[in-house]
Protein backbone atom coordinates (compact mmCIF):
# COMPACT_ATOMS: atom_id res chain seq x y z
CA UNK A 1 0.00 0.00 0.00
CA UNK A 2 1.60 3.06 -1.49
CA UNK A 3 1.31 6.45 0.76
CA UNK A 4 1.91 8.44 -2.55
CA UNK A 5 3.24 11.03 -0.58
CA UNK A 6 7.16 11.89 -0.52
CA UNK A 7 8.54 15.27 0.66
CA UNK A 8 9.60 17.71 -1.88
CA UNK A 9 12.43 20.01 -0.31
CA UNK A 10 14.68 19.05 2.89
CA UNK A 11 14.13 20.86 5.67
CA UNK A 12 16.02 21.46 9.08
CA UNK A 13 16.07 18.32 11.42
CA UNK A 14 14.98 18.71 15.00
CA UNK A 15 18.78 18.00 15.91
CA UNK A 16 21.37 16.18 14.05
CA UNK A 17 22.88 13.24 15.67
CA UNK A 18 26.31 13.45 14.46
CA UNK A 19 27.72 11.07 17.06
CA UNK A 20 24.77 8.54 16.37
CA UNK A 21 25.72 8.73 12.62
CA UNK A 22 29.30 8.52 13.31
CA UNK A 23 32.32 10.41 12.05
CA UNK A 24 32.91 9.01 8.85
CA UNK A 25 29.55 9.45 7.23
CA UNK A 26 29.35 13.31 6.01
CA UNK A 27 25.75 14.37 6.18
CA UNK A 28 25.63 17.85 4.64
CA UNK A 29 23.35 19.32 6.73
CA UNK A 30 20.06 18.30 4.82
CA UNK A 31 17.86 16.28 6.49
CA UNK A 32 14.05 15.61 6.42
CA UNK A 33 11.53 15.09 9.09
CA UNK A 34 8.61 12.76 9.60
CA UNK A 35 6.65 12.85 13.18
CA UNK A 36 4.02 10.73 13.73
CA UNK A 37 1.18 10.27 16.59
CA UNK A 38 -2.20 9.09 17.13
CA UNK A 39 -5.19 10.83 18.08
CA UNK A 40 -5.01 14.78 18.79
CA UNK A 41 -7.17 15.28 15.40
CA UNK A 42 -9.05 18.14 17.12
CA UNK A 43 -6.10 19.86 17.97
CA UNK A 44 -3.77 22.26 16.76
CA UNK A 45 -1.46 20.42 14.26
CA UNK A 46 1.54 22.18 14.80
CA UNK A 47 0.76 23.54 18.07
CA UNK A 48 0.71 19.27 19.30
CA UNK A 49 3.83 19.00 17.28
CA UNK A 50 5.37 21.52 19.31
CA UNK A 51 4.63 20.10 22.29
CA UNK A 52 4.88 16.34 22.07
CA UNK A 53 8.24 17.81 20.07
CA UNK A 54 9.23 19.43 23.52
CA UNK A 55 8.44 16.33 25.65
CA UNK A 56 5.05 17.69 27.24
CA UNK A 57 1.95 15.16 27.44
CA UNK A 58 -0.72 16.09 25.37
CA UNK A 59 -4.09 13.96 26.79
CA UNK A 60 -6.15 13.98 23.32
CA UNK A 61 -2.81 11.76 22.12
CA UNK A 62 -2.88 8.53 22.38
CA UNK A 63 0.61 6.21 23.92
CA UNK A 64 2.82 4.77 21.77
CA UNK A 65 3.30 1.06 21.70
CA UNK A 66 7.24 0.83 21.28
CA UNK A 67 6.88 -2.57 20.76
CA UNK A 68 4.49 -2.59 17.79
CA UNK A 69 6.72 -0.26 16.04
CA UNK A 70 10.09 -1.72 16.91
CA UNK A 71 8.60 -5.34 15.78
CA UNK A 72 7.22 -2.87 12.72
CA UNK A 73 10.46 -1.80 12.05
CA UNK A 74 12.07 -5.10 12.32
CA UNK A 75 9.84 -6.58 9.46
CA UNK A 76 11.03 -4.49 6.86
CA UNK A 77 12.42 -6.31 4.28
CA UNK A 78 16.22 -5.68 3.64
CA UNK A 79 16.56 -2.86 6.11
CA UNK A 80 18.58 -2.86 8.95
CA UNK A 81 18.88 -1.37 12.31
CA UNK A 82 22.36 0.00 14.49
CA UNK A 83 20.78 1.10 17.73
CA UNK A 84 18.47 3.96 16.84
CA UNK A 85 19.68 3.91 13.01
CA UNK A 86 17.56 2.75 10.23
CA UNK A 87 19.24 2.16 6.97
CA UNK A 88 17.04 1.05 3.90
CA UNK A 89 18.07 -1.21 2.02
CA UNK A 90 21.58 -0.37 0.41
CA UNK A 91 22.36 1.95 3.12
CA UNK A 92 25.47 2.08 6.02
CA UNK A 93 26.67 3.63 8.68
CA UNK A 94 29.59 4.90 6.39
CA UNK A 95 27.61 5.77 3.45
CA UNK A 96 23.87 6.54 3.99
CA UNK A 97 20.82 6.33 3.72
CA UNK A 98 19.66 6.46 7.04
CA UNK A 99 16.72 7.73 9.54
CA UNK A 100 17.05 8.28 12.97
CA UNK A 101 14.23 6.95 14.81
CA UNK A 102 13.50 8.75 17.54
CA UNK A 103 10.17 7.49 19.70
CA UNK A 104 9.06 8.29 23.23
CA UNK A 105 5.55 8.01 25.21
CA UNK A 106 3.70 9.36 22.12
CA UNK A 107 5.99 10.73 19.49
CA UNK A 108 7.85 9.25 17.11
CA UNK A 109 10.11 11.01 15.02
CA UNK A 110 12.35 9.87 11.97
CA UNK A 111 14.68 11.77 10.55
CA UNK A 112 15.87 11.34 7.25
CA UNK A 113 19.73 11.49 5.73
CA UNK A 114 20.05 10.87 2.07
CA UNK A 115 16.91 9.12 1.51
CA UNK A 116 14.94 8.83 -1.56
CA UNK A 117 11.13 9.69 -1.37
CA UNK A 118 10.41 5.42 -1.93
CA UNK A 119 12.23 5.04 1.24
CA UNK A 120 10.46 8.10 2.97
CA UNK A 121 7.12 6.10 1.81
CA UNK A 122 8.28 3.07 2.87
CA UNK A 123 8.08 4.81 6.71
CA UNK A 124 5.09 6.41 6.04
CA UNK A 125 3.34 3.53 5.10
CA UNK A 126 4.53 1.30 8.16
CA UNK A 127 3.30 4.24 10.42
CA UNK A 128 0.14 4.83 8.77
CA UNK A 129 -0.71 0.50 9.24
CA UNK A 130 -0.23 1.05 12.92
CA UNK A 131 -2.65 3.56 13.21
CA UNK A 132 -0.27 7.12 13.17
CA UNK A 133 -1.03 9.76 11.03
CA UNK A 134 1.81 11.59 9.49
CA UNK A 135 3.20 15.26 10.32
CA UNK A 136 5.52 17.17 8.32
CA UNK A 137 6.92 19.93 10.16
CA UNK A 138 8.56 21.14 7.33
CA UNK A 139 4.97 22.15 5.18
CA UNK A 140 3.48 22.12 8.61
CA UNK A 141 0.79 19.76 7.45
CA UNK A 142 -0.96 16.77 9.02
CA UNK A 143 -1.79 13.59 6.86
CA UNK A 144 -4.18 11.03 6.91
Amino acid sequence: MASGYAPARAGSARRIPLSAVGESWTIGGMSYTLAFWSGGDSADCGETYNRLNSGERVAAVRPVDAAAVEGAIGDLDRWSRNQNMLYPPGGTAADGPAFDVFMDDQLVVFTGYGVEPHDINVVIDVMRSLGFRLYDPQTLERFE
